[in-house]
């Protein structure tokens, strides 16, 4: 058996549920191979926030790198490290 954290956060909906949780998990040798036989979802916390405008000036958020969905995301330069190994 093993236990995973796992979140999620609905979009498209008035508010935005976000939910965080473990699934605890049971495996089962099969023919040589390591597979599910039974997934079960432990909801540890919820909650429903009403949409806002992103708001960069929060003290957690100042200052900090601006992520993007190109590769002018932060993500890129710092996975590049591993490869210059």
């Amino acid at each position: 058996m093993t236990s995973s954290w796992c979140g999620a956060c609905i979009t498209g909906t008035p508010s935005t549920p976000t939910v965080g949780g473990r699934y605890l998990d049971k495996y089962q040798k099969r023919e040589g191979g390591w597979g599910f036989v039974e997934r079960s979802i432990v909801t540890d916390w919820a909650r429903v926030d009403d949409p806002s405008p992103v708001r960069f000036d929060h003290p957690l958020t100042r200052g900090t790198p601006r992520g993007t969905l190109d590769a002018n995301d932060p993500s890129h330069q710092f996975f590049s490290l591993l490869g210059s190994r």
